[in-house]
C-alpha cells in the first residue's frame, strides 16, 4: 500500500493504523513526484504480481495535488488497475467529484477513523484481487480461444452423408463410380 501525503505526521498514523489493521507492507511518499517515483520502482516487470496494490492519497498537497496526481498516475503512467483511495479534510463535493472523474475509487475523510480505513482498504484490496483474477482468466480465456480458431483453421470436414459399401468399404461418389475411402479423401479434402 502506498501512502502519500504532504504531512509526515499523517503518514506515521496512516501507517501504524494499517498495521494495526494487519497491513504492514506500505510504502510512504510525501509528494507526488516521488509517490511517482515509488511506483515505478516497486512495478517490477519480472513478476507483474509484485508492486503497489492500493495507493492511499491526499488531495491536498504541495506542488501537485492529490488529483491531478491521481489523473497522472491513472492515465499517463498506465496504472489504470490499480485502486486509489482519497484521503481529505475537504468535505467539498466539487473535489470529490474532481477526485472521482481522475480515476478515485473511493475516499476518508481526516481526522481519519481507524475502522472506517480497515473497511475501506480491505474493500479496495479485494476488488483488486477480484479484478486481477478476471484479468487472467480472461487472457487465458482468449488464449484458449486463439488455439481453438488456430485448431478449427486446420480442420477441413467431409460434410454429408456417405454412402460407404458394407462388404468392400468403398465410397460411392457423385457421379455414382465406387472408390477406395483414401482417395475419396484425399479427392475432397486438403
Amino acid at each position: 500500500i502506498l501512502l502519500v501525503d504532504d504531512s509526515e505526521d499523517m503518514l506515521v498514523l496512516l501507517v501504524g493504523y494499517l498495521q494495526q489493521c494487519g497491513y504492514s507492507d506500505t510504502l510512504t511518499a510525501q509528494s507526488a513526484i516521488e509517490a511517482f517515483d515509488q511506483l515505478k520502482h516497486a512495478q517490477s516487470a519480472d513478476n507483474p504480481a509484485s508492486g503497489v496494490e492500493l495507493i492511499l492519497m491526499d488531495i491536498n498537497m504541495h506542488g501537485m495535488d492529490g488529483i491531478e496526481a491521481c489523473r497522472k498516475i491513472k492515465n499517463e503512467m498506465g496504472y489504470p488497475e490499480i485502486p486509489v483511495i482519497m484521503v481529505t479534510g475537504v468535505d467539498d463535493a466539487d473535489h470529490l467529484k474532481r477526485a472521482f472523474d481522475a480515476g478515485a475509487m473511493d475516499y476518508v475523510n481526516k481526522p481519519v477513523n481507524k475502522l472506517e480505513l480497515q473497511v475501506r482498504v480491505r474493500s479496495a484490496l479485494v476488488l483488486k484481487n477480484a479484478m486481477d483474477l478476471q484479468k487472467r482468466a480472461n487472457a487465458q480465456l482468449a488464449e484458449k480461444n486463439d488455439q481453438l480458431q488456430e485448431a478449427l483453421d486446420n480442420v477441413k470436414v467431409l460434410r454429408g452423408l456417405l454412402p460407404i459399401c458394407a462388404g468392400c468399404k468403398k465410397i460411392k461418389d457423385d457421379a455414382g463410380y465406387w472408390s477406395g475411402i483414401e482417395s475419396y479423401i484425399s479427392q475432397h479434402s486438403e
